[in-house]
């Protein structure tokens, strides 16, 4: 396909657009860590090493979905309107949001770190494709 040139990169709406998907996927990341490692120590009496293998989750899942993210929005342009969904999905199971899940259940919350894995993926990735 053709590029974008610089001067084009420039005057068009990407420039904003990847300033914003940098924005809302850092505070994505900035805020979960101390907040979520709190929770469960206090609610689950879970230390600092087992917290760790929590956003470690985070990070898996998010290596793992970066491949098939980028392969599915390279040739399906439509899930380009998923990116943010996904991330937010994952922000209510964390955030116990949803009607049906509890936030003090250990396996939501690690369900929910997963699916914020996967959401960063498609949130980072289609910025660069």
């Amino acid at each position: 396909g053709e590029g974008v040139g610089c001067r084009d990169f420039l005057n068009g709406p990407y420039l904003v657009l990847l300033c914003l998907d940098l924005l809302v996927c850092g505070v994505a990341w900035t805020f979960i860590d101390p907040i979520l490692e709190r929770h469960l120590h206090k609610a689950h009496h879970i230390d600092q090493l087992h917290a760790g293998y929590f956003f470690a989750t985070m990070s898996l899942t998010y290596i793992l979905a970066t491949g098939l993210v980028g392969v599915a929005n390279k040739r399906l342009h439509m899930f380009k309107a998923w990116n943010y969904g996904v991330m937010y999905l994952g922000m209510a199971l964390l955030g116990g949001a949803l009607l049906a899940m509890s936030s003090n259940n250990v396996w939501i919350q690690l369900l929910a770190l997963s699916v914020v894995g996967v959401g960063q993926a498609f949130k980072y990735l289609p910025i660069v494709l």
